[in-house]
């Protein structure tokens, strides 16, 4: 369960769930989205009880498009150091409590494992690699997770240093794979495979935003749906 502790979320505990609020899988405040060291993804999953076969099952509140991408990007971090087993609740608890199924009275405890945890590059661009595309003028494939006003620098998050884009990239909203603004449930395959094929996205492609749960909803609907 990746939601924050607080009084109301306790209420709606899935039967057998762990705690892990994704604020504990987050980078510091002046760049969210920094990348987990093998280090403290170690010491995070190996605290969880995970062991890189284990059938993994990520849930968020749902109700909004950002709580997927935070399932996206806790996929992303996991992938990317050898877990391969991974699934997220479609619409989060929102769609759990609709369907009027049972909660737990509390968090179940995790059996701490102890994990030497390497990261793979598989899914990771550098930003080397961006610049070389840029200055080669080979932006094609270079999307931009955010709506457009944050492209053309009129929204921007506070970790930035400047608004704006990468030179040469293209939108492709996040947004505009969901039912609608405040749900996590994503439309149609087909509708998803008409978007992506609208937008000429290719095998070779580069998803980015400013803190990592945008692009990371990119990258997992690009490659994994």
């Amino acid at each position: 369960d990746l939601r924050e502790l607080s009084p109301e979320n306790e209420l709606s505990i899935l039967p057998g769930a762990i705690s892990s609020p994704f604020s504990g899988w987050r980078g510091p405040e002046q760049n969210p989205g920094t990348i987990l060291s093998p280090t403290r993804a170690s010491k995070l999953f190996g605290y969880l009880g995970l062991a890189p076969d284990d059938r993994i099952i990520l849930v968020t509140a749902g109700g909004n498009n950002s709580t997927f991408g935070a399932a996206a990007r806790a996929t992303w971090d996991l992938m990317s150091f050898g877990f391969n087993n991974i699934v997220i609740l479609h619409g989060g608890i929102a769609e759990y409590q609709i369907k009027e199924l049972p909660f737990a009275d509390r968090y179940r405890s995790s059996s701490e494992t102890s994990l030497s945890l390497e990261f793979s590059d598989q899914y990771y661009a550098s930003s080397s690699e961006i610049l070389a595309r840029v200055e080669d003028q080979n932006t094609d494939q270079l999307f931009d997770a955010r709506p457009v006003t944050w492209h053309n620098g009129q929204l921007w998050h506070p970790a930035s240093k400047i608004p704006g884009t990468i030179e040469g990239s293209t939108v492709l909203d996040f947004s505009n794979f969901f039912e609608s603004e405040d749900s996590s449930r994503l439309k149609p395959s087909s509708d998803i495979s008409r978007l992506l094929d609208t937008a000429n996205v290719g095998v070779d492609n580069i998803s980015f935003c400013e803190a990592g749960w945008w692009s990371a909803g990119n990258w997992f609907l690009i490659s994994q749906v």
